[in-house]
């Protein structure tokens, strides 16, 4: 190593390059605000007395506003002193903060008046003594026009103009691969794009020595660097080499994905449709079955609602089950009138025991009336689902045990086609296909077919539910209930004879309160039926509020169709706790080497 490259306070030098590190890297993002380095464009000339003027032009992108830019120097451990530098913008010089050998910083807005977001370029000019080491045979300019601690830049170019005429001038460069050097007369051209932080990029430039002034030190030099740049030369044409190679390889993989990938999606969807034809598509309801149907199914009404959800069992289960309960006479249900409300009094329910045998009803059905009385009498639902959230766990117990029964009850009618393992089988696998080559499209630099694969992965999920299918029994079944609703809830439409057989009206009111349509059935009984269904003997088991003040009437009914959301929704909600929330001397053209990093300037522009 030259004596005068040896660096001469080790420890100095790492505390002044931590000081670059901070205030360039650091300097990308403050807070909300942030800024990139677009461009750097370098014009140098290195003088026969071996000094460098310099004038550096940065342009900078600022989100926000910043007032203070920085530029770095790596100037320990090396004899060249950086002087004279100065800050411009638009040709007007702006006000100097801080000067040191290692650091300029300089004010962005001097005026104090104007935002600095946005794009400006800032151009500094200064001269480095001593740049050039002077040889008996050659003078060399070993030198970093951006260092290890630069935060990058989309584009770097400069323009070195060096003494004499450009023959005999040999130069090489080092950083990203992808950078080129080159030789115009007498001015040596650096070009490298796509910059990444903490990159370096120099250049070592030999030049005879009889072109400087300056007296001769030392040893020849210029066969041992010649040696040196050949050797990383080489290493950098290989790596180039190996990454022609790599990326013809990519290439390929990428236009094998996109031809492949679109092929697989479209084979995915058909495979899809094909399952869902032979596994998921509903058979046919028998043809007696039209739009509307007038006869309440045998099911549960719980059943019924696990019928029309898949056999999800929802608080509305709970609810048409308590309705039902009531109308086959275990309990009555009275409205009266509570406190509290936002906008007046809120409806209370209270049920009342009425004394029967319940052996014979199903599991659900006498779990449901053991724990809503608990062995009592009488209840309110304020006074229910008090006891629900005291017992959290007991509550919490009974719910899924009802849901549990009504879904053994459901499953024991053979409404939903089980054991069908083929169709998920193959579904899931022409997902996991999808979704693989959605992320090795990725991988393969192919996002848009990366991106349709993976959509198709996610909204073949979504479409798993469309392999579900019920038997004949259950299409029959469903085709029944749905023709029931629709009847219902258009009965005061309908121009057809009525039946005087009031229980029928009172298994329309269960079905109702199951299927969600009991405000439509209680307006159509009152417009077909008024005086049927104001009889006192009519739906004794519900008592509505206007009945239990004023005397029996159809019209205390008119509430009945906010049950199921009312106490369903709130007992149900009381049983579970909320959830918590290179190339040599030629240039003809050639690309940078990998190596280098060992000359003076370095450093990186910065803001603050």
């Amino acid at each position: 190593m030259n004596p005068r490259r040896r660096p001469r306070r080790p420890l100095l030098a790492g505390l002044a390059l931590l000081v670059v590190a901070l205030a360039g890297l650091g300097a990308c993002s403050t807070g909300e605000k942030s800024f990139t380095i677009t461009r750097i464009d370098t014009e140098a000339v290195l003088n026969p007395d071996g000094s460098m003027d310099v004038v550096e032009r940065a342009t900078y992108d600022f989100t926000g506003n910043f007032s203070v830019g920085t530029r770095s120097f790596e100037s320990a451990g090396f004899d060249y002193e950086i002087v004279d530098v100065r800050a411009f913008e638009d040709g007007e010089p702006l006000p100097t903060i801080t000067d040191t050998p290692s650091l300029f910083e300089w004010d962005l807005d001097p005026d104090a008046d104007s935002s600095t977001s946005g794009t400006h370029t800032y151009e500094l000019r200064y001269r480095v003594t001593d740049a050039a080491l002077v040889h008996p045979d050659v003078a060399e300019l070993y030198w970093n026009w951006i260092g290890t601690t630069s935060p990058g830049t989309d584009r770097l170019d400069v323009d070195l103009q060096v003494p004499g005429p450009g023959r005999q001038v040999r130069a090489w460069a080092h950083g990203p691969l992808n950078g080129e050097i080159s030789r115009e007369g007498d001015h040596i051209l650096l070009a490298v794009t796509d910059v990444p932080p903490g990159q370096f990029v120099d250049s070592r430039v030999l030049v005879p020595a009889d072109r400087f002034t300056v007296e001769p030190f030392g040893p020849p030099v210029e066969d041992r660097i010649v040696a040196e740049e050949t050797r990383l030369a080489e290493i950098a044409n290989e790596q180039r080499a190996a990454a022609a190679e790599q990326a013809d390889r990519d290439r390929q993989v990428r236009a094998f994905f996109t031809v492949v990938t679109p092929l697989l999606i479209a084979l995915g969807w058909l495979v899809f449709l094909l399952v869902w034809r032979r596994w998921g598509k509903e058979p046919p309801a028998p043809p007696d079955i039209g739009d509307y149907w007038r006869e309440v199914p045998d099911d549960p009404p719980a059943v019924a609602v696990a019928l029309l959800n898949w056999g999800t069992v929802t608080s509305t289960a709970f609810a048409a089950t308590t309705v039902d309960l009531a109308q086959r006479g275990f309990l009555t249900i009275t409205e009266t009138a509570g406190s509290g409300g936002l906008f007046g009094s809120k409806t209370e329910y209270r049920f009342d025991w009425q004394g029967q045998d319940s052996s014979g009803l199903l599991p659900f059905e006498r779990d449901l009336l053991g724990t809503l009385f608990q062995g009592g009498q009488s209840i309110t639902q304020t006074e229910f689902t008090a006891w629900a959230r005291a017992h959290q766990s007991a509550s919490a117990k009974f719910w899924s045990r009802f849901q549990k029964q009504v879904t053994a009850e459901f499953n024991t009618r053979g409404y939903v086609a089980r054991n069908r393992p083929a169709p998920y089988l193959i579904h899931t696998a022409v997902m996991s296909v999808l979704g693989i080559m959605g992320f090795l499209s990725f991988a393969a630099d192919a996002p848009v077919v990366a991106g349709a694969a993976l959509f198709s992965a996610v909204a073949l999920l979504f479409c798993t539910g469309l392999l579900r299918q019920r038997t004949p029994a259950g299409s029959e079944r469903y085709a029944q209930w749905t023709g029931l609703k629709r009847f219902l809830a258009d009965f005061s439409r309908l121009d057809e004879a009525v039946s005087g057989d009031l229980v029928i009206y009172e298994r329309y009111l269960v079905a109702s309160v199951a299927l969600g349509v009991a405000d439509q059935l209680v307006a159509g009984l009152q417009a077909k039926l008024p005086t049927e269904v104001d009889q006192q003997q009519f739906a004794t088991w519900y008592v509505g509020h206007s009945a239990a003040t004023m005397g029996r009437g159809f019209g205390s009914m008119g509430s009945i169709g906010t049950f199921a959301s009312n106490f369903g929704s709130k007992a149900t909600s009381s049983f579970t706790p909320p959830s918590s929330s290179s190339s040599g001397s030629g240039f003809s053209g050639g690309g940078f080497s990998s190596g280098g990093g060992g000359g003076g300037g370095g450093g990186g522009f910065g803001a603050r």
